[in-house]
């Protein structure tokens, strides 16, 4: 609400919360009048919600915020000066700086290969921006979707799991090009107990998640969105991450040594072999 654009319309999500969330949430609706709160009878869980939001929101552009994001100044008035000038952009996205839960700043993610604030079509974003960076590479944070962009591609789908929304904006992208903010839009707190942490300490569920995705790329509905060619590096090189993870997970006070000397080292070296590939 202290954005220099504030948002039209507000509504936090109570999952069946059983603390004191519903009093908190009536005390920001006396401040804030604009803002809706709406309660699950039963726990939901993230993926569910967000595949209902688009429908009970009723904005040109939305955006959703975990309980690990912060949205910074001025992330909503530039996305949207550069929505008004692209109106056929499926996504406006910018840069993530991290913070460990100590509020330490560790690193900021953006696209390497865009220096400076622009649009991107379609083949663009593919060759620019997916084809250069990491396979898990994901700025799904600071992310401002279309809505009725999302929602003609079926809006999020909830078997992705914690890939849910990456697949979307990567779909929306290819099919419609992309605003990128060569600017700090969302601080990410890099927490343990994060959906997208979560999903990463488990290799097993992370796979099933990945391959899900590249069935969906190479459906019917999406694969003229995806390259058949695309989408088999895409998957080679998310199984190296997925390797990699594995690997650190299982090598205890070792970990340190394990990253510069063991198999997890030498499937860091792949990565960049196959991202110099397709530079």
């Amino acid at each position: 609400m202290t954005q220099s654009r504030a948002p039209d319309e507000l509504v936090i999500i109570d999952d069946a919360s059983t603390d004191t969330t519903p009093q908190l949430i009536k005390q920001l609706q006396r401040q804030y009048p604009r803002l809706q709160g709406l309660r699950n009878k039963t726990n939901q869980g993230v993926a569910s919600i967000m595949q209902a939001m688009p429908t009970f929101l009723s904005g040109d552009y939305i955006y959703g915020a975990a309980s690990d994001d912060r949205v910074l100044p001025g992330f909503f008035s530039a996305a949207l000066r550069w929505a008004k000038q692209y109106p056929t952009a499926g996504i406006i996205f910018g840069q993530i700086p991290t913070y460990d839960t100590q509020k330490r700043y560790l690193y900021t993610s953006g696209v390497s290969h865009w220096p400076t604030s622009r649009f991107a079509t379609p083949t663009e974003y593919l060759s620019d921006c997916l084809e250069r960076e990491l396979p898990s590479h994901s700025l799904s944070g600071a992310t401002v979707y279309r809505r009725q962009a999302l929602i003609d591609i079926g809006g999020f789908h909830p078997e992705l799991g914690s890939w849910l929304d990456s697949f979307a904006l990567r779909a929306l992208g290819l099919k419609h090009g992309v605003c990128y903010l060569a600017q700090p839009c969302m601080a990410w707190r890099l927490s343990s107990t994060s959906v997208s942490q979560s999903a990463a300490r488990s290799p097993r569920s992370l796979w099933q998640i990945m391959n899900r995705a590249a069935n969906l790329m190479r459906s019917p509905e999406f694969r003229e969105l995806f390259p058949p060619a695309h989408v088999d590096r895409w998957l080679r090189g998310y199984r190296f991450i997925i390797a990699e993870q594995y690997l650190l997970s299982h090598t205890g006070a070792l970990s340190h040594w394990a990253a510069r000397f063991s198999p997890v080292r030498q499937s860091r070296k792949a990565i960049h072999r196959w991202l110099q590939s397709r530079a």
